[in-house]
């Protein structure tokens, strides 16, 4: 039994404490990219429903906005 444990402790956990700031990392890497693909979604909702509008100048404005915010977050 202490033996299995030796192995547990050599292969798994001391690996685990080694990487343990890469998966970390790894996580925020995946928060930030959620973020920017909920900022591109709202973002081409938004740009959908004032292309649907009157084609006025403030409504242009918004929709020109709209693209330019949409181009940083892509």
């Amino acid at each position: 039994m202490q033996e299995v444990s030796k192995v547990c402790q050599k292969t798994v956990i001391d690996p685990m404490k080694k990487y343990h700031g890469e998966f970390s990392g790894i996580s925020t890497g995946f928060q930030k990219r959620d973020a920017c693909i909920a900022d591109a979604n709202r973002l081409e909702g938004k740009l959908q429903k004032l292309q649907d509008k009157e084609k006025t100048a403030g409504n242009i404005a918004k929709r020109d906005q709209t693209k330019k915010s949409l181009k940083q977050v892509i």
